[in-house]
């Protein structure tokens, strides 16, 4: 029924991580200092007073907008009135709370409009990608320069209000549409990645963002490697911040022992607010002068019970970092590692064909292959016998994830799921208006509908401008 693959989940995820960290990305065969996790701040997402009226068309007619098209285009806004490109960008900004860099940025990325003559008129007609699908005609209903721009700021408001009910969640791991794995570390980028989910769209839109509105004085970008002419410490710039390197096997464990390292004034490091020290990559496995062995997760140091326990995992002995005692004091102690599955695996009984979520010593049963789907779609089975599952305990089942949406065969009501709750849609237009796609809606039976308590219906009000969710009895 299902493919087998043996101990393939956390395998896979941990060579992974490992080919991650001395593979850094490369986008179109450039070292870049592009972070998949961190595209731009908070702040600078909702900085809506960075440029004025004036300053958008003074953009668009005499800067990178010089050589495209949008200087002296107008359109009909949402009011029916005929405005400015100029306008109507820096309107939906004002309106929403949003940056006016953020609608510029994604025109280019989306439709080259900034700096280029449109080939076809179908570009101003989707100028912002807004409601255009992969593999799936446009919404037509949002067709139109103005409406596009409109509906962007807004989109991106509601995710900003709204961030639990989207896929892609700060602090959350989870793969793009483009196979690659991404943990956004603030809200603008899962808002970004929840708004185009795919690395490399988002690195067109990072590059563009930096070329445009990077900030003029900072001397040392994301992912410099600095120190001081008289001082062995190693810094990482990242997110404005100097992050240290304490120990030389924590350095080792990211870079090569050639990696370039600048030298750099303590008047310029001192520009640098210090952030959090740098520490060894999530999964990394850390063998103690005792020569006991731990996995990192997620901050925390996890004693491997048995050698026994690291060849069930998978673990090969040459993925062991040596440490020293003082590296592992700063890392707090997390539970001990006794069964091969510490961080969740899918097993299949090889006889019955019936999968359960295995976590630690908790067997979670999955009863419907909507749910595998839904919760797991890049995850392989491992088949097991029976008197492996019977080493588990038998814990709660498994319920779709946030974001899903589902329909009861044969009927019309579609919902979504919201902290294991399903949220009646309130209609087309809603579920269209949100960015929702058709395709998407897994049906099933009345027993899986039912595992998740009704919750509050999803509506929005009819004025476009306002949106709210609210109870609807």
């Amino acid at each position: 029924m299902f493919k087998k693959s043996k101990k393939a989940i956390f395998c896979l995820f941990f060579c992974l991580s490992i080919i991650y960290i001395f593979f850094p990305i490369s986008i179109q065969g450039e070292e870049s200092n592009f972070d998949e996790d961190y595209i731009i701040s908070d702040t600078q997402l909702i900085d809506y007073q960075t440029m004025s009226l004036s300053d958008v068309q003074y953009f668009l007619e005499f800067g990178p907008g010089k050589t495209g098209s949008l200087a002296n285009y107008t359109a009909v806004d949402i009011s029916g009135q005929e405005k400015t490109a100029a306008e109507i960008i820096y309107q939906a900004s004002q309106q929403y709370y949003v940056n006016p860099y953020l609608i510029l940025v994604t025109l280019e990325k989306e439709q080259s409009l900034i700096t280029r003559y449109p080939q076809k008129s179908t570009q101003y007609d989707w100028a912002t990608g807004f409601a255009c699908y992969d593999n799936r005609r446009p919404i037509e209903k949002f067709r139109g320069f103005a409406q596009q721009v409109n509906r962007t700021a807004w989109r991106f408001r509601y995710y900003l209000e709204h961030s639990w009910q989207f896929k892609y969640q700060a602090g959350e791991s989870d793969r793009t549409l483009d196979y690659q794995w991404i943990t956004p570390s603030n809200l603008a980028t899962a808002c970004l990645y929840n708004y185009t989910p795919h690395v490399k769209s988002n690195f067109l839109f990072w590059n563009i963002w930096q070329r445009w509105f990077s900030e003029p004085n900072t001397e040392y970008v994301d992912g410099s490697l600095v120190k001081l002419a008289n001082d062995q410490g190693v810094w990482l710039i990242q997110h404005n911040h100097r992050h240290a390197f304490r120990s030389r096997a924590v350095f080792l464990s990211r870079y090569y022992e050639n990696k370039e390292v600048k030298i750099i004034s303590a008047r310029q490091l001192n520009n640098f607010p210090i952030g959090a020290d740098m520490t060894f990559p999530n999964y990394s496995l850390l063998q103690s002068p005792q020569k006991e062995i731990y996995l990192l997760a997620n901050g925390k140091r996890q004693l491997i019970a048995s050698l026994t326990i690291f060849r069930q995992i998978g673990f090969h002995p040459e993925e062991i970092i040596p440490v020293s005692q003082q590296d592992l004091i700063n890392l707090p102690i997390g539970e001990t590692i006794t069964t091969p599955y510490p961080n969740g695996a899918l097993l299949q009984n090889n006889i019955t064909g019936a999968v359960w979520y295995v976590k630690k010593e908790v067997k979670h049963p999955i009863i419907d292959r909507s749910i595998l789907l839904a919760n797991f779609p890049y995850d392989s089975l491992t088949q097991v016998a029976s008197s492996e599952l019977d080493n588990f305990f038998v814990g709660s089942t498994v319920k779709f994830v946030n974001g899903t949406l589902i329909k009861q065969i044969g009927c019309p009501s579609v919902f979504v799921i919201e902290q294991e709750k399903r949220r009646p849609i309130l209609s087309a237009e809603v579920f269209e208006t949100l960015g929702y796609q058709w395709e998407n809606i897994y049906s099933v039976n009345a027993d899986v509908l039912t595992l998740h308590p009704l919750g509050k219906i999803l509506k929005f009000s009819p004025n476009p401008d306002l949106v709210e969710i609210a109870i609807n009895n």
